[in-house]
């Protein structure tokens, strides 16, 4: 590595660690219960800058980096090892993202030799360069989603509990008091202003635990592409963005989203409980796979960064109702060839 590459990747190392340990230094309420989580989340964008920009040497420097400084600001080994989890996932996936095969191909064609009119052969050499899909690092990105859920599964499976959603609703009960303050569930839904939605919302989570983790994905992918455009800015980018419109859903992706969607119906027993977590999870990439296709049908639609924005926005407002016709796009894809009737 260059010296520009070891101080640049130093910086991002120190800028990880400042977005882990300066939040967990805090103290205070909800609010800075959510800024916290928020910086947290961000902690992985300079890493994956490291890596898209300088190469995986530079994101492992990052990385050791950002765990020193971590236990210098805190003097915590835990600490140190909660900045190597957070970080490790953003050296992996943008790992993926570099992937490329490169292909060297030789052609052969007849040039004059000379003015006499003599003729020779000439070699050419032609390399062409392709990068892995961005359908590949979406499911790299799920695959990581459904370890991070397997373990979940495995530590609540240790305790015993026949009943893994009325265990989880208990434990999220005294966690969640815990980390906002020391009060009890009635004085919490006093404070939101409604004992209904506080009971709701806990109830939805035990059952769909991997909500967490959808977050962490989207964060992921989210620094992933900020980290994207932001070298490229630059023109710093080691390989082009990935293209939404080119996002494809495999066949057996597809296939394994039905099987779980059918086991999902099994009820409040385990079968269910892993079923229906491990569909929320692998609907990740439904999403894109659906995102995919609107990309590529917007491809001849006037003003189409406009129309884009406007889809998007209608996403969030909807609060995620639209994500639903997405992903059954992203199941039916390869089954009834929409994107190559698109193409046509």
């Amino acid at each position: 590595m260059s010296i520009k590459t070891i101080i640049l990747s130093v910086l991002f190392g120190l800028t990880s660690a400042l977005f882990i340990a300066l939040p967990m230094a805090a103290s205070g309420g909800g609010g800075t219960v959510i800024a916290r989580e928020i910086l947290i989340m961000l902690s992985t964008l300079p890493i994956f800058m490291a890596v898209l920009g300088y190469g995986q040497l530079s994101g492992l420097l990052a990385m050791a980096v950002a765990m020193m400084t971590s236990y210098s600001l805190t003097e915590s080994w835990v600490l140190a090892v909660f900045t190597l989890v957070i970080t490790m996932p953003a050296l992996l996936l943008a790992s993926v993202a570099l992937v490329r095969k490169v292909t060297t191909e030789r052609t052969t064609r007849q040039v004059p030799a000379d003015l006499s009119g003599g003729i020779k052969s000439a070699t050419e050499l032609s390399i062409s360069v392709s990068w892995v899909q961005g359908a590949l690092i979406i499911i790299a990105l799920v695959i990581m989603g459904v370890m991070v859920m397997t373990g979940v599964f495995v530590a609540i499976g240790l305790t015993g509990t026949l009943e893994p959603i009325a265990f989880l609703k208990e434990a999220m009960q005294r966690g969640i008091v815990q980390m906002i303050a020391p009060m009890t569930m009635d004085e919490l839904a006093k404070m939101v202003g409604d004992a209904k939605l506080v009971e709701q919302s806990l109830a939805m989570l035990a059952k769909f635990p991997s909500i967490f983790i959808m977050g962490w994905l989207l964060m992921l992918a989210l620094n992933g592409i900020l980290a994207q455009g932001l070298l490229m800015k630059f023109n710093a980018e080691l390989r082009p963005a990935p293209q939404m419109g080119q996002i494809s859903i495999p066949f057996w992706y597809s296939g394994l989203a039905i099987v779980l969607m059918i086991l999902s119906f099994a009820g409040s027993n385990w079968l269910g409980f892993v079923a229906s977590n491990l569909l929320l999870i692998v609907s990740f990439g439904l999403i894109f796979g659906g995102l995919g296709l609107l990309h590529l049908l917007s491809q001849k639609w006037p003003y189409r960064l406009s129309w884009l924005l406007l889809c998007y926005i209608m996403i969030i407002v909807s609060q995620g109702l639209l994500l639903i016709p997405l992903m059954v796009l992203g199941i039916l894809e390869p089954w009834v060839q929409l994107r190559q009737r698109l193409i046509n």
